[in-house]
């Protein structure tokens, strides 16, 4: 994940998210931006810094975004980018906290 150059296809998936976004957004919902943990090794990645500064870089207003805080030492992952199941179900947790804060 660190020998090639991850801008194009995190450009086109920029768009998308934009697209997807916008139409929630014409629905009348509202729709938040999350990240969510990659194991140690694939997080520190050139291909995930170069994809989350783009990504931010479009989508620039933290209002957009849902800080989750999951216990990160407690996740478990089958291949560093997918959760297992108990660990997807701490994420989901974090993610019902956060929109919780906020009052969603």
């Amino acid at each position: 994940m660190n020998d090639d150059d991850p801008t194009v296809p995190a450009q086109v998936n920029v768009a998308r998210i934009r697209a997807l976004v916008d139409d929630i957004e014409r629905r009348g919902s509202r729709a938040f931006l999350l990240e969510i943990p990659f194991a140690a090794e694939i997080e520190d990645s050139r291909m995930v810094k170069m994809s989350k500064a783009i990504v931010h870089a479009a989508f620039p207003d933290r209002e957009r975004w849902l800080p989750i805080d999951p216990p990160t030492r407690e996740l478990r992952w089958a291949d560093g980018v997918h959760l297992d199941e108990r660990s997807a179900l701490l994420v989901v947790r974090a993610i019902e906290n956060a929109l919780a804060e906020r009052g969603q």
